[in-house]
Order: structure tokens, then sequence, then C-alpha cells
């Protein structure tokens, strides 16, 4: 078998992936996608008699025809060589090698992809998700993804103000020359002063969930490991845990009920992923709540926290 990692050249993931791989002897290729087409290039030619495709990395060749499983984690854009300045011209190379690339991966039809590429795009949009999760009968939140300010102030005034808003989308924005991320985000009085910006950008609205504890739940084939997320026991995650996740939030393994459990293989199996991660809130009550699932999730950081065999996980299904 010949692997091919479609990553980018800081990802924490694919490193204790590859470090795996090598001890066990699979052949691989990491294709760092910022690279291109400075330092790496594709080479594709056909006519009526032949197609010869292959991909030239810094140190490496590789046909397009040895490539048996592919791990499509976490690319990023192609990065123009620093001679190139002008805006424009710097927007054509991007999209011109994101084009060729596209086309690569396209071609890897009789590969065994993690995740296959329209699966990954249609999985990751969340109203989806959420609709697939209603149909094989997880519990939802009630929800209203809208653009319309009078929807808005209605599922309001019907949960008396009890609602957060999120994003549709992951949005990262640069404030100040820093990073910054859009949160989920308990909502209070002020946004009914703030009603008619709904229609300029549409939202999600949801009813707030009681909080016991969150689960992590992370897919690889047909194996399920979950990780408790003891958000509440921290200020700046209760509602939102990522904004905690650098502030001493704890975390545990989790044995799911059966049914949860093969609820989250059938909803994987049924957005044609290979891999999942899947976020749950388990409420005081017992109840277990479906939030969102995202097709290429983080889950090194829950290995490490809680000593589950992640990395050996997704070796194996690399490798099937």
């Amino acid at each position: 078998m010949s692997l091919a990692i479609i990553t980018n050249q800081h990802d924490e993931h694919a490193d204790m992936v590859i470090e795996e791989l090598n001890r066990r002897g699979v052949i691989f290729y990491r294709v760092n996608t910022e690279t291109f087409p400075v330092d790496s290039n594709f080479n594709l030619r056909m006519n009526a008699n032949a197609v010869k495709a292959d991909i030239q990395l810094a140190q490496r060749f590789l046909p397009l025809e040895e490539i048996t499983h592919v791990w499509y984690r976490r690319p990023l854009d192609p990065v123009p060589d620093s001679a190139i300045t002008d805006t424009q011209h710097v927007r054509i190379v991007v999209s011109e090698t994101t084009s060729l690339m596209k086309t690569f991966w396209y071609l890897c039809t009789n590969a065994k992809w993690v995740n296959a590429l329209d699966s990954n795009r249609k999985a990751r949009e969340k109203g989806y998700n959420m609709y697939i999760a209603r149909e094989l009968g997880f519990q939802i939140p009630d929800t209203l993804f809208t653009s319309n300010p009078i929807e808005a102030k209605a599922f309001f005034d019907l949960h008396c103000g009890n609602i957060i808003m999120k994003p549709l989308d992951l949005i990262d924005l640069v404030v100040d020359g820093k990073r910054k991320t859009v949160y989920t985000n308990k909502l209070g009085p002020e946004f009914l002063d703030q009603l008619e910006g709904v229609k300029y950008s549409p939202v999600i609205l949801q009813e707030c969930v009681i909080k016991d504890l969150e689960l992590r739940v992370t897919v690889f084939g047909h194996q399920v490991f979950a990780a408790a997320i003891y958000s509440q026991e921290t200020e700046l995650g209760k509602n939102d845990w990522r904004q905690a996740i650098y502030s001493g939030l704890r975390y545990e393994a989790f044995e799911l009920p059966s049914d949860i459990s093969n609820k989250c293989l059938e909803i994987t199996e049924k957005l044609g992923l290979q891999f999942s991660t899947i976020d749950l809130i388990l409420t005081p009550d017992g109840k277990y709540v479906f939030l969102e699932v995202n097709p290429n999730g983080q889950w090194v950081w829950l290995e490490l926290a809680t000593d589950q065999p992640m990395v050996n996980a997704m070796v194996s299904l690399l490798t099937e």
C-alpha cells in the first residue's frame, strides 16, 4: 500500500500518526499543500493513448497510480512565490493551484479515502448533519437557522431569551493583528437591539440546554471513543468549552450507552464518512443531546488527556 497524507507542515495529528506509521513500516507520503506550487508541484498529461499523473514533492516522487489510501487531514491554501506581490496575481495563483490540486484528488478514484472530499464538504454543514441526526433518532435542541430578524425575535421570545447564537461555519477574524475565533455565545436582552443585523448574515439560534457535562465522541471506522469534557466547572467554557481548552479544562474517558454509541456509528456511515468527531451534551437528567458532527475534527489532545489509543485506531483505519 501507499498512503498520501494531505495536510500542512504544522499538523500535530499528522506528526503523531506518522510516528506510528514509521513504527509499523507503512509507506506514506506527506503532502503539505502550502508548499505548492513553489517547492512541490503536480504534473498531469493525458491524450488518447494514456494518462500520466504524479506529484513531485521536495525530496520524493509520487505517481498517482501508486496511491492506494488517502488521509485528507488538514490542508492549507497554496502559497505563491514571494516574488508575486500583486494581490490579484496572488489570488490567481492560489485559485489555479487549488484547482489542479482538486483535480488530482478527484483522480484518486481507486484509493480508500479518510474522508472522501464530497462527503467531507457535505457533512460539515451544521444544518445538514443535524437533520440527519434527527432522522436517526438523536435528541436535538430547538434550533433556528435564519437571516430573518422577525423569525429571530420570535424564537428569542419563545425561549424567554434563554438561547445561544453560533456561526454556521468556523469563523476566524484578525483583530489588532491577533487571530480570534467566533465562539458560541449566550445571548442577552441587548440582542433585541441588534436584530436588524441578522438580515445581513445568517445565524444559528438555539435553545440553551442545561449541561451536566459535554462529550466529544471520535469515530475511527468501527471504533468509538468518548471523552467527558467538564465544561461547567469553568467560567470560560460554560457556553463553549473551546474557550477554556487552555485553562485547566478537565477531561475523562467516558463509556457511552450502547444505543448512543451505535447512533454515532450510524451517523458517521450515513454521512459517507470513515472518521468523524461528534459533540453531545449530557443533561443532569441523563439525556444525550446532539449538537453537531465535525468530519475533520481535532482529537490528539484527547488521547493525551485520557490515554485512549486513538493514534493506533487512526493508523489501523488508514491501513485497512
